[in-house]
């Protein structure tokens, strides 16, 4: 699971670092967006994996949920859209109410008891507060909605 994160922190960079130069490659920032989306929509499958090691949780809150992939994702969305006259569908990574509900799914997952579906435990439960509350950081209501009240309602039962 470090693999992947390893692979979504680097093409950020990576991105972050082409959408600095002057002269954009459109081709190479698509196939990265393309790339980052692919990681992101494996992440949730591995949560037990994530946050049993403490240290690979908080670099998964911090790369992924202080908004650094949306905002990098974003810019490319921005630059594919300025500079290319290609038709295209939008990232739903560069979409913040689009992001948010992933966030919300990632959630709602651990609330769930993670990706084996077993019964959500006071780990899991402790790592979905702290996704949650570093999501609401990124100011859309998109992630409240999918969390939606029976979410909510777990949530509370185990910190409450």
């Amino acid at each position: 699971m470090s693999e992947t994160l390893k692979e979504i922190g680097s093409t950020v960079a990576k991105l972050r670092a082409l959408l600095s130069e002057r002269k954009k490659d459109l081709l190479r920032i698509q196939s990265l967006q393309d790339v980052l989306t692919s990681s992101l929509d494996v992440l949730w499958e591995s949560t037990n994996i994530l946050i049993q090691d403490q240290r690979l949780w908080k670099e998964t809150l911090a790369l992924v949920a202080s908004g650094k992939v949306l905002s990098v994702a974003a810019q490319a969305e921005h630059a594919l859209d300025v500079v290319g006259d290609v038709e295209r569908e939008k990232s739903w990574i560069s979409s913040g109410s689009d992001y948010c509900r992933w966030i919300g799914k990632g959630v709602v997952g651990l609330c769930e008891g993670g990706d084996h579906g077993e019964t959500a435990t006071s780990n899991s439960i402790k790592a979905a507060a702290r996704l949650l509350g570093k999501g609401l950081t990124l100011g859309h209501d998109g992630m409240l909605t999918t969390i939606g009240r029976d979410g909510f309602s777990r949530l509370k039962s185990f910190l409450c």
